[in-house]
């Protein structure tokens, strides 16, 4: 079966006719500047649920009677500062969670993060190094204090240097590889702890094989970049994949 073409571009007054053609209110003025500067593809997704039902029980091309650009502009606006809350929030969990595995793992030594004995075996520790490396030359340049340990201690980089230039998701990751007991210790250190006679056996064999923590920082880690990348938060289902009906 051949590939549905892509639809061609159009022009902002383009954009403005077709909105209006469907039953929009839209301000011209206000529209051109949104339009312009935000660009219609993102904010389509916030008057898709002012799109009326058609007779299939489908989304329809045209908009519910009443509504206006204006109120498209107040949704997006209100999106935007939920994720800047959000962004700040995830901030402090992502500086919090990296300062406690280096805590952890830089007791007897700094370098600890590079001995694969110290994960679990279902761990990809050769795909998390290789990574880490990655992040090392990618800051190389313009970080100082990757530049000196580099100089100084023939690139050995401690812990807490290192975490300095480690995404989100490579501190969740390094978080899953964790052997069980360092993940509770940190979970409750957090504030997190389980009630084990509260749950099922099934849940309980759970708990003790994975903190829970590491499915939720995974999914803490998917609304950091979604924050990041100025993604629409509003309205979006963060289920993981698997849970999705």
């Amino acid at each position: 079966m051949p590939a549905k073409p892509l639809k061609l571009s159009t022009t902002v007054n383009q954009q403005i006719a077709l909105l209006r053609s469907r039953g929009l209110d839209v301000d011209e003025d206000l529209a051109r500047q949104w339009l312009a500067n935000v660009s219609y593809y993102l904010l389509s997704a916030y008057w898709y649920p002012a799109r009326a039902f058609g007779a299939d029980n489908q989304r329809s091309d045209r908009f519910v009677p009443g509504t206006s650009f204006a109120d498209v502009v107040s949704l997006y606006e209100a999106d935007r500062k939920l994720r800047t809350l959000v962004h700040d929030g995830m901030e402090r969990v992502e500086i919090t969670l990296r300062t406690r595995i280096g805590e952890i793992l830089c007791v007897s030594d700094p370098l600890e993060y590079m001995n694969p004995g110290r994960f679990r075996q279902t761990f990809n520790h050769a795909q998390w190094m290789r990574v880490a490396r990655k992040r090392i030359e990618r800051a190389g340049r313009n970080n100082e204090a990757i530049r000196h340990y580099r100089e100084e201690y023939e690139g050995r980089y401690p812990f807490w240097v290192l975490a300095e230039v480690l995404d989100c998701v490579d501190i969740s990751r390094l978080f899953e590889g964790l052997f069980t007991n360092d993940q509770r210790l940190i979970a409750e250190q957090l504030g997190f702890s389980l009630k084990m006679d509260a749950h099922s056996k099934n849940q309980q064999r759970k708990a003790k094989s994975l903190s829970p923590l590491v499915r939720w920082l995974e999914q803490l880690t998917i609304i950091r970049n979604t924050c990041a990348h100025h993604g629409r938060l509003w309205n979006k289902s963060l289920l993981p994949r698997q849970l999705r009906r």
